[in-house]
């Protein structure tokens, strides 16, 4: 969970598929879109951190994988 487009709204970005994060952002009228705003190409599983690196509004992803092929892989999202 995080305001990844800076809108003041809560987003959420999780797994759609085994090698695609997607993010939903928060809507006025429902709790998230209907359609992911964002995709990546990466690896979906893993333990993700909200952060700001880059001083704006929108908070951006760092994406850490506790074990097994990734264990050494850190993807890094800045909007």
């Amino acid at each position: 969970f995080g305001d990844f487009n800076g809108d003041g709204r809560t987003d959420v970005a999780y797994g759609s598929e085994n090698d695609i994060l997607s993010v939903y952002t928060g809507e006025p009228e429902r709790f998230l879109s209907s359609k992911p705003w964002k995709n990546f190409d990466m690896p979906a599983f893993g333990t993700a951190r909200t952060c700001n690196l880059n001083n704006n509004k929108a908070e951006d992803i760092i994406m850490f994988r506790p074990g097994g092929d990734n264990a050494r892989r850190v993807d890094i999202i800045v909007f």
